[in-house]
């Protein structure tokens, strides 16, 4: 399923996802295995998980339980190759730098000059901010993990400084700031705390992201803060866009001139998807910290290059 909707009367507050497999029929040849990928610009996406190590203890992380010794030498010639193979095709894309907490890989800032050095590809680091990542080109986006405002004792991660965020945002004209909220039982507790923390953060960052926890047992975005969220900016804010792609929805809202994206991934879906269908299908492409790239988050699974 692909669906675009802009109009406010088309709007859904719970949209039902669905795959099909028939989206997915473009070949792409990767370390000599064939395979079938969405011709679609957000969907041929690289996630670069370049180390399980972090500084946080996020008990709603799904990458938790990860924890793989980093192999930087076999992880940077894999992505090399990976990364020319899908420029050679035309299909390279976007790419997501990830972990665990990517600024503790002694690899990152290398990685980033050489995608952003080499070629023309829409780059994400994923980061909770409590260090930064001092390459010398300028990632596209920087997409920073809080939950609430100040220190959260709950995940571990001390308060957002302002003064290094800002001076990163000087440093890096070229490059976007989005600030990520997972609403979760000990994080915000109301639409008021929502606005709250919208306030302490307008001025310092280009977008804001709120994401409801991801659950492989769930079916249905059907959170109270989350719905309450929905209903609150349905109310107050411009409807820029909803987007139903494969097993993710996201949408996005402008509040007071800011873009605030809601998101939500069926990975119950994902994952039932995972056990039937044809293996050379690729949804995303993740390259694990010891170097292995697979067609999944399980590493076990659509095993593209070891």
């Amino acid at each position: 399923m692909i669906q675009e909707i802009h109009d406010i009367k088309n709007y859904s507050f719970n949209p039902v996802l669905e795959s099909n497999e028939k989206l997915y029929d473009t070949p792409i040849t990767l370390f000599g295995k064939q395979w079938r990928i969405m011709d679609d610009f957000w969907m041929k996406h690289v996630h670069i998980k370049i180390t399980d190590r972090c500084n946080a203890r996020c008990p709603f992380c799904i990458e938790k339980e990860s924890h793989l010794k980093d192999n930087p030498d076999k992880l940077s010639a894999n992505l090399q190759r990976l990364i020319a193979e899908l420029d050679s095709q035309g299909h390279l894309a976007t790419v997501s730098i990830t972990g665990g907490e990517p600024s503790l890989s002694p690899i990152a800032a290398e990685v980033v000059d050489f995608l952003k050095g080499n070629y023309n590809v829409f780059l994400n680091i994923n980061t909770n901010f409590s260090k930064t990542i001092d390459s010398q080109l300028d990632p596209d986006w920087v997409n920073i993990s809080r939950h609430k405002v100040g220190a959260d004792d709950y995940t571990g991660i001390g308060a957002l400084d302002l003064d290094m965020l800002d001076q990163y945002r000087a440093d890096h004209p070229k490059t976007k700031i989005r600030l990520q909220c997972v609403l979760h039982p000990h994080g915000l507790q109301s639409i008021d705390e929502i606005k709250a923390y919208i306030d302490h953060y307008i001025g310092h960052i280009d977008d804001l992201s709120f994401r409801r926890l991801i659950n492989v047992t769930d079916n249905a975005p059907t959170d109270d803060l989350y719905q309450q969220l929905k209903h609150f900016l349905y109310d107050n804010s411009t409807l820029v866009e909803q987007v139903l792609k494969d097993y993710y929805v996201y949408e996005t809202w402008n509040y007071k001139g800011l873009n605030i994206t809601l998101s939500h991934s069926n990975m119950k879906l994902l994952h039932d998807l995972e056990g039937t269908e044809d293996d050379k299908i690729l949804r995303e492409i993740v390259v694990h910290p010891d170097g292995l790239i697979a067609g999944s988050w399980y590493r076990n699974k659509k095993i593209i290059a070891e």
